[in-house]
This record gives C-alpha cells, structure tokens and sequence, in this order.
C-alpha cells in the first residue's frame, strides 16, 4: 500500500504520547492509533504510536523502523493538550536531533490537539451530552 499524497512521497506519522507507568493508559494510546490507522491511509503508509518517556516504543524507534520501509516524510503528532515543557523544548529537538540523523527523510512536528481547527467545538457537542 502506498499513500496517495502529493508527489508519491512516502509519508507516515508518528503519533506521539506522554507515556505512563501505567500500562492500562499507554495501551489506551495504542488501541486509539490502531483504530484511527485504518482512516488515514489516504494519506499516510503508516501511522504509529509512539512515547516520549516512561514506556516503549519510543519516538526514536518508530523512525527507525519506518527509515527502514522507506519512508521518506514523518509527521510527528503530539497527542498532548497544553504547550507544556514537552511540547515546547523536547520535542522540537527530537525532531531537529531526528532530520540530523536521517538528513533524507523530512520530519514535520504538527500542532499539537488542543490547536486543531473545530477543537473547541468538539468539546462543547461532547461535554453536552453529558
């Protein structure tokens, strides 16, 4: 399967998590990856889950395993709320450390969730069905 975006790059995304001792908690993560995954082969060849600390798989190595299928263009989602210390400071040099060591793949760090367009609105519809 190859994604269909724009110049047949191959492109996948990394989605990236706190991580928790807990392990109910980082399968939660995973589970919502697996089942979202399937949607976005429109654009992405693969969608990964990865954790910044505390638990496996680490963003270090989802790209390498994806380095090795040939992808060419990461995104890295982080699955976070709130531009905290992670979101400011760590991962923008993983992402400077990762373009670095793969110099011919492109990493792309996205907004993270509470800045997606419609964030506020899905709230709202949420928390009014309570």
């Amino acid at each position: 399967m190859t994604s269909t975006n724009n110049n047949s790059i191959k492109s996948a995304l990394i989605w990236i998590a706190h991580g928790s001792k807990r392990i109910e908690s980082n399968q939660a993560v995973t589970d919502l990856v697996n089942r979202i995954a399937p949607k976005l082969t429109n654009k992405f060849e693969s969608v990964l889950p990865a954790f910044l600390e505390l638990t496996e798989p680490k963003i270090e190595q989802q790209t390498q395993k994806l380095i090795n299928q040939g992808i060419q263009k990461i995104t890295l989602f982080p699955y976070f709320l709130a531009p905290g210390h992670h979101l400011v400071n760590d991962l923008p040099k993983i992402q400077a450390q990762l373009q670095t060591q793969y110099p011919s793949c492109e990493f792309e760090l996205i907004e993270h969730l509470a800045l997606f367009e419609d964030w506020d609105i899905f709230l709202l519809d949420a928390l009014n069905k309570i």
